[in-house]
């Protein structure tokens, strides 16, 4: 990079010695070395991301900045949440600011972006570092927080390419064979829920979506360790969407081009979850068959001419008992 002094213009080339910094900023058990590094990490990161903002896009193309962000957005999350206080005070507030710089972008799968929000997400699923999982899982909050500031209501209605992003990697994170996956996915999605259970556009497309994926993630976690809780963080999303869907049940009873429809369900509305609901309610795995079980008993009342469980159980009678042998009697 050419560093613009007043009377000369030095080319400083990072890639000798960034490695060091980080692992000095990261590791150092030497306080003064691990400071000093802190403060150079800090100065690089603001000026990596400056120089980038006033390039013009050519140059961007000729020189993409991924290959940098790679290694120093992991490094500043983790930093953000330090044992080390100065390395908190740098890093926390810097990590935030370039959050809200960085989903100002309003092109999808933005490379700058995704490097960033694929930097978040790995710090969800960290085995040993729960610190970093917490200060992660704000980081998705204040994510969605900053994309939905950035955009109005018609470019949300017509694409919330943020938020498709965000979700498209927590539905992955969510369905993964890794159960520390699992468990960030989880813990993610109950941060952020204040803000999604507040926008309307977000409420009606990804509910649906949402709600499914992440009862496949608890069929999943079946054999996970209990002590792990990866169970009650994934009971709590579905009982955070349980209560929009409650809440706004009179959107769920209606058909919308916009919403999406996730594998196992016909249409995605309150009949469609209420159906997906009872197709699973002779599970084996225990905690997913007894949510499923909940979700049936809570939301059949609310589609229109069912008063209870019961009524909707009787509609489905009149479709011949092998609706009901396929779902008890298949192991």
């Amino acid at each position: 990079d050419h560093v613009p002094f007043q009377d000369i213009k030095p080319v400083v080339y990072l890639d000798p010695f960034l490695p060091r910094v980080l692992e000095l900023a990261l590791h150092s058990s030497d306080r003064q070395s691990k400071v000093c590094a802190c403060e150079l990490l800090h100065a690089v990161t603001i000026y990596a991301i400056g120089y980038s903002a006033t390039q013009p896009d050519s140059v961007k193309a000729r020189s993409p900045q991924q290959k940098l962000y790679s290694h120093i957005f992991p490094a500043m999350i983790r930093l953000g949440c330090d044992v080390e206080e100065v390395s908190v005070q740098l890093f926390r507030p810097l990590t935030l600011q370039t959050i809200h710089w960085f989903t100002g972008d309003k092109t999808f799968e933005s490379p700058d972006t995704i490097e960033l929000l694929n930097a978040i997400l790995g710090g969800l699923e960290d085995p040993s570092n729960s610190a970093l999982r917490e200060f992660s899982s704000l980081c998705v909050k204040e994510f969605l927080v900053w994309s939905i500031k950035q955009t109005t209501k018609k470019q949300q209605e017509q694409s919330s390419s943020n938020a498709k992003s965000l979700f498209k990697r927590l539905y992955n994170m969510a369905l993964h064979p890794n159960a520390f996956r699992r468990l960030g996915a989880a813990l993610a999605f109950n941060k952020l829920y204040t803000v999604f259970r507040e926008e309307d556009t977000l409420v009606n497309v990804f509910t649906v979506e949402i709600l499914v994926t992440y009862l496949y993630s608890l069929k999943q976690s079946h054999r996970d360790s209990i002590s792990l809780g990866i169970q009650t963080e994934i009971q709590k999303v579905v009982s955070h969407l349980e209560r929009i869907i409650q809440a706004k049940r009179v959107l769920f009873n209606q058909v919308s081009k916009e919403r999406k429809t996730p594998k196992g369900l016909r249409l995605a509305t309150l009949q469609g979850i209420v159906s997906f609901a009872f197709s699973h309610v002779g599970a084996t795995e225990t905690a997913f068959r007894e949510t499923c079980m909940h979700l049936f008993y809570e939301l059949s009342p609310l589609i229109p001419e069912i008063r209870t469980p019961g009524d909707w159980i009787e509609k489905a009678v009149e479709k011949g008992i092998g609706y009901f042998t396929t779902r008890f009697e298949r192991g």
